[in-house]
């Protein structure tokens, strides 16, 4: 990387770096060798908030110190770039009382609005899709097994939930053995189990960012239940968008309204694919992207 930096850096007007630990240790080359390129860092999500999320979560006191460590990573490198994106207005705030001095923009997740697929009494079962790399996921599966299921089955005793998701430990893996449980690991194309469930469940407890789960179900018009985690900064509002709950028995009961009532499962439907087309398609993004470039000398 120095060596190709060295020749071709000078070529550049823009470089994005995504994820503290990509960015940070290629800051110094860059700015060596790429002096004329504007600097953006892409948070994906500001990491430090999740990692202290969890650590609190848990009552871990060495998962707080890795938080505070990641904290002053980020916060440094965003000091240092030109500019910084987030995924949501909630984290530009946090960042503006932080480091007032930077400049962040919101670029959020982009989703193709997909419209209504089949209506509420062509479909049945639960949905919860994660990468299970990501510990915020096998955390939310293991909450939902062991405490929501049960509430849920024991007033809908055929209810059937699907975990979806590549890289699961083998904790995960045996959910699959429990009575109403399908664990399907990775599945190459979503689209099936998208049309076919009946609502979609984000029963995370902690995280950061923009969920890629929340947007696709409802870009896909399947309604979700979800934490207020995993709602941040989403622009969607309890009842209207969405049901959001915190606690299981509170959750397990929002399921079951919603997995029995066909009206209130037609307006969510509804909701979720407005807030998809106001705040994550493409046009949002592009008007951000298109000041950045404007902005650049040189740049057509």
């Amino acid at each position: 990387m120095p060596r190709w930096l060295a020749r071709h850096g000078s070529e550049f007007d823009l470089v994005i770096g995504s994820r503290h630990y990509v960015l940070s240790p290629l800051l110094p080359l860059l700015r060596r060798h790429a002096a004329r390129a504007h600097l953006v860092f892409d948070t994906v999500d500001l990491h430090h908030l999740r990692e202290q999320r969890e650590a609190e979560l848990g009552g871990d006191p060495a998962q707080l110190r890795t938080a505070a460590r990641t904290r002053r990573t980020e916060l440094a490198l965003i000091r240092a770039v030109d500019t910084t994106w987030v995924v949501s207005e909630a984290e530009r705030k946090l960042l503006a009382e932080e480091v007032p001095e930077a400049r962040v923009e919101v670029v959020s997740n982009i989703h193709e609005v997909r419209g209504h697929g089949p209506e509420w009494s062509q479909r049945a079962g639960l949905l919860f899709v994660g990468s299970y790399r990501h510990p915020p996921n096998v955390d939310a599966a293991r909450w939902l097994v062991a405490e929501i299921l049960p509430l849920v089955r024991a007033r809908l005793p055929d209810v059937a939930l699907h975990l979806v998701g590549g890289d699961a430990p083998e904790e995960v893996q045996a959910f699959g053995e429990v009575d109403g449980v399908r664990f399907h690991g990775y599945v190459p194309d979503l689209l099936p189990l998208l049309r076919g469930a009946r609502v979609s469940v984000a029963p995370l407890r902690y995280g950061a960012g923009v969920k890629g789960k929340v947007n696709q179900a409802l870009a896909h018009g399947l309604p979700m239940v979800a934490t207020a985690c995993a709602v941040e900064g989403m622009h969607l509002d309890d009842g209207r968008d969405v049901l959001v709950a915190d606690d299981a028995p509170g959750f397990a009961d929002a399921v079951i309204r919603l997995y029995e009532d066909p009206q209130l499962w037609l307006k969510l439907a509804d909701g979720g694919l407005e807030n998809t087309r106001r705040h994550f398609s493409t046009a949002g993004a592009s008007a951000t992207l298109r000041t950045l470039l404007d902005s650049l000398p040189g740049v057509q």
